[in-house]
């Protein structure tokens, strides 16, 4: 399998609105997300605007190198999981990868939102994130993840 990049933080946040909560490894779980997350739990905000779109967003990922230069914090991008990768995300849009041993399916781009400036108080997040505001991804396999485990293409 191809090495793609590194996981460099992992975020959940049990509530709609609530902080993001750094943690060192968590449960994915199959077609859900990650346990303890608000959209395993189906508290997100996404689920709350009752959009007929029928998008499977298990699970959110963002490079690491497009947070490092912007005003926003890794925990203020709202996005689960954290990479340091020299690929575009969407790249894997269609695409089965792992990380660590989990396996993923990325389903869509992360459209930056105003969510995230209206909740950490600094502007323009849809603008700066513009073209780079992610992955979302769909959990295949449960399993562990953690920081330092690699995203792998699992295409080989």
């Amino acid at each position: 399998m191809n090495t793609l990049g590194i996981v460099k933080s992992i975020f959940i946040c049990p509530m709609a609105g609530e902080p993001m909560v750094n943690v060192a490894k968590v449960i994915a779980l199959q077609e859900k997300g990650l346990e303890g997350d608000r959209y395993s739990n189906k508290t997100g905000f996404w689920q709350k605007t009752k959009n007929p779109r029928p998008i499977i967003r298990d699970v959110s990922i963002i490079n690491f190198n497009d947070i490092a230069n912007s005003s926003f914090t890794e925990a203020e991008t709202r996005r689960n999981i954290i990479v340091d990768t020299q690929i575009k995300l969407t790249e894997l849009i269609g695409k089965k990868f792992y990380i660590g041993k989990i396996l993923f399916l990325g389903t869509e781009d992360c459209t930056p939102c105003s969510r995230p400036s209206k909740l950490s108080g600094k502007a323009d997040f849809e603008n700066i994130f513009k073209e780079r505001g992610g992955l979302r991804a769909q959990v295949l396999t449960t399993g562990e993840i953690a920081i330092g485990d690699f995203l792998l293409d699992a295409s080989l």
